[in-house]
């Protein structure tokens, strides 16, 4: 037998996994539900029952729920291992480190954002089949040519409006990739950080986020010549000079490097961290 991947023991411990904690993910599912009810209710309510919830608003709601919901389960993924009992208990389950991340990223990457997904959309279509009706009802036209407009269901994955602003549809693309990334990042927090992963995963990252930006202004005020970058966005540096402006082109191959790595390289290189970060992991 295989000691670092055998499927049938990943499958076992699959179940195992969801025998433990179905209760569990079953009541957060329906809290989350309950929870995205009471917020479309109270929109609608706020609206004075004129209008069903936006596209917008829908949108921005499933990824602001998605955010916040997302790492918090990530950050319990390891729970166990801050606990001795339980800790001990898990780490003696005969399967490969590589097996228990694997379980962790099929449950908390691929299984939640399912269910979530389809636990959001169940929701804004039954409160949208009740709120267009009594809003068409509450409708009062203020010009002779008024007519009431139904609001359709909003597409969370190709959507050119974000928080009321437009957007680029590639862009859901884009913050579904940033969500990989900091979830992940709550994944690894679990297993680095065994009491109050969440709280000090969140300080982490906020002050990752800081020295980033620290940094770019560091960069931009004392290295860089005086002047912005351009209308082509990162691609090239207009610097000021005494005789007018000098356009500095940036590597091709550094913005396509970073770019890259930003936006399919964290989350990899974070599930590595993990994996190694759980072979040392001791009670």
């Amino acid at each position: 037998m295989n000691q670092v991947f055998d499927f049938s023991r990943f499958r076992l411990l699959v179940g195992r996994h969801w025998v433990e904690n179905r209760q569990r993910y079953l009541l957060s599912l329906g809290a989350t539900a309950g929870l995205l009810l009471l917020w479309f209710i109270f929109l609608f309510l706020m609206q004075r029952r004129m209008e069903a919830i936006p596209v917008a608003v829908q949108v921005g709601t499933y990824y602001f729920v998605l955010f916040f919901t997302g790492c918090l389960y990530a950050s319990t993924i390891f729970s166990s291992l801050g606990s001795k009992g339980k800790g001990i208990n898990y780490l003696s389950v005969p399967a490969s480190h590589l097996e228990k991340l694997l379980v962790a990223i099929l449950y908390v990457v691929v299984l939640f954002f399912i269910c979530y997904t389809i636990v959001f959309y169940i929701i804004d279509i039954i409160t949208l089949q009740i709120f267009n009706p009594i809003a068409k009802s509450n409708f009062v036209p203020m010009h002779e040519n008024d007519t009431f407009q139904w609001v359709s269901l909003g597409n969370v994955f190709c959507s050119e409006h974000f928080f009321g602003k437009e957007v680029h549809p590639w862009f859901m693309y884009y913050i579904l990739l940033a969500f990989l990334a900091v979830q992940s990042m709550f994944m690894a927090g679990s297993v680095f950080f065994s009491k109050f992963s969440f709280i000090k995963t969140f300080i982490l990252l906020l002050a990752v986020g800081l020295a980033y930006w620290l940094s770019i202004f560091i960069t931009a005020t004392s290295i860089l010549p005086r002047g912005d970058f351009s209308d082509d966005g990162l691609m090239a540096y207009r610097a000021v000079t005494s005789s007018g402006g000098v356009l500095i082109p940036i590597p091709a191959w550094m913005i396509y490097t970073g770019k890259y790595l930003l936006h399919y390289g964290f989350p990899p290189l974070l599930w590595l961290a993990t994996y190694f970060r759980l072979k040392e992991k001791e009670i």
